[in-house]
């Protein structure tokens, strides 16, 4: 048991307009809705339980942008991941941002589109990406083989330009809707091999239009996403963006392969609008570049200043290639923690799995307590509550 006090991650902080009276997020971790995209009464009140337990701000993960590279993107059908696509979607949202407000919590979606990720549900399931390619199929990856088969060899459409700018209002369309249900703030998912990440990445876009290019060029796409968020949120509203150096079928990956390509690559995006930038990691213990100390947050908010999200690996451990459905062991690790925040390497602190196992977890580690052990059940996306 690591005897620590997490006081300093408990102190509040301003970003743009809002203030968060903690330092402690709940992960994007995504939880399924009902078939007609309305969230049930179960889900409205696992939001409010990890308000409740203290949480600062609850990220809601995947928010499906309404485009039709998202039609089944998780699974068959429209309940493996939420979206705002209809009046009754929205109204149901609604519900949830006013039950977390109502606990004392902030609120952000996840605004996503899935790109090469997309769920192989038949085989004329097309998916929407840069280029037409999954990228290397022989690296260390989270997926079975079977699996990485299937998604490499389904079939891929490459958007054109004007498709390019159609997604970009998708997501624009995606925000507005977001503030006028009364979210706190957007996310933006550019991370783990989905679509804006699939532009980021030199393996994903081979692309040699306005959209391609090397590490910078490559940007584009992102910094045009966030400038039509920008435009319909305002700016005050706190703008989040999540990437990260691995993907799922690419554990061994690096969108950078050094310090300063890092810093050409995060400079458009700060510069396009970003509030928060949260450095994803598989485990936040990990170097995030050979011979070069410090973890990827750690060299994120060096680079940049903005305030930072440390995510990956609090609470839980489990083997680097283990698969993401294998559930992990609950770990008291807040005294590396503690040490990373106290040494400057982050503001923020995004906790998943132990959040969703247990919506007191704060409540445990503010006062020293024993963590829970974990409930694989928890891992599955249709789980919110008992």
């Amino acid at each position: 048991m690591a005897n620590v006090s997490i006081d300093p991650l408990l102190q509040p902080i301003k970003i743009g307009d809002l203030e968060l009276k903690n330092r402690i997020l709940m992960s994007p971790v995504v939880r399924q809705v009902q078939d007609d995209g309305v969230p049930s009464e179960k889900l409205i009140r696992y939001f409010r339980e990890r308000a409740e337990g203290g949480v600062a701000v609850s990220y809601v993960g995947s928010m499906l942008i309404d485009h039709p590279g998202n039609e089944d993107a998780f699974g068959p059908g429209r309940g493996s991941a939420p979206d705002l696509h209809d009046e009754a979607a929205r109204a149901g949202w609604k519900k949830v941002v006013d039950a977390v407000h109502e606990a004392g919590g902030l609120i952000f979606p996840q605004l996503l589109h899935i790109g090469a990720q997309k769920a192989v549900t038949h085989p004329d399931n097309v998916a929407y990406v840069p280029s037409p390619t999954w990228g290397p199929t022989d690296r260390a990856t989270g997926n079975s083989p079977e699996s990485v088969k299937k998604l490499s060899e389904r079939p891929f459409h490459e958007l054109s330009e004007s498709e390019v700018m159609d997604v970009v209002e998708a997501f624009a369309t995606a925000a507005r809707r977001s503030k006028e249900i009364g979210f706190d703030g957007i996310a933006l998912h550019g991370a783990h091999g989905y679509l804006l990440d699939g532009f980021l990445s030199g393996d994903t876009n081979l692309r040699t239009d306005r959209w391609g290019g090397d590490h910078v060029g490559r940007t584009a796409f992102v910094v045009e996403v966030l400038k039509a968020i920008r435009r319909e949120v305002g700016p005050g509203m706190p703008i989040s963006f999540r990437f990260s150096q691995w993907r799922p079928c690419d554990y061994d990956g690096h969108l950078a392969k050094t310090p300063k390509e890092l810093e050409e690559i995060l400079a458009p995006i700060v510069d396009a609008g970003c509030d928060i930038i949260e450095a994803s990691t598989r485990f936040f213990t990990e170097q995030a570049f050979e011979n070069e100390e410090g973890n990827f947050p750690y060299w994120t908010r060096k680079i940049t200043g903005k305030p930072t999200v440390m995510c990956g690996g609090t609470a839980v451990h489990r083997e680097k290639y283990d698969l993401a459905t294998t559930p992990p062991k609950t770990v008291n690790n807040m005294d590396e923690v503690m040490r990373r925040y106290e040494n400057g390497e982050f503001d923020l602190l995004a906790v998943g799995r132990a959040l969703v196992n247990d919506p007191n977890w704060l409540v445990r580690a503010r006062n020293v307590e024993d963590f829970l052990p974990f409930d694989g059940r928890k891992l599955n996306p249709a789980y919110v509550g008992d």
